[in-house]
């Protein structure tokens, strides 16, 4: 598997996400995996929110917090319809219904997630 190392302030490109569809969540102890059909996922080391149609926040999983809260069960049999990087501490997916993922940059941990995809790693951090 190649692989590389990248961060929120840097022009990575997820693009192959897009159209990409989420069919499973799965929960360790301090890693939140979301699974898509395509054989590709993402490892989330940090917090997360979930927004919704009105980008308001829905819930926030914090991995290493107490806060536990998740609703994107919501999310699953949908497709992704754009990734962003967005003001350098933040990676979105946006989803069919325009409901979306925020990946919080977590400056105190080595990485806050990681993209697999077409035989790539990409650690970002």
């Amino acid at each position: 598997m190649d692989g590389s190392v990248v961060n929120f302030t840097q022009d990575a490109d997820f693009s192959e996400l897009v159209s990409h569809e989420l069919s499973q969540i799965r929960l360790s102890e301090f890693i939140v995996h979301l699974i898509f059909v395509e054989e590709s996922w993402i490892s989330i080391e940090s917090s997360f929110e979930h927004l919704g149609v009105d980008h308001e926040i829905a819930s926030r999983f914090d991995v290493y917090g107490s806060r536990k809260d998740m609703t994107i069960h919501r999310l699953l049999g949908k497709k992704v319809t754009s990734v962003e990087l967005e003001s350098g501490d933040s990676l979105r997916l946006t989803f069919q219904g325009d409901e979306s993922i925020r990946i919080i940059r977590d400056d105190g941990r080595v990485e806050s997630c990681s993209i697999h995809m077409h035989g790539k790693l990409y650690v970002v951090s």
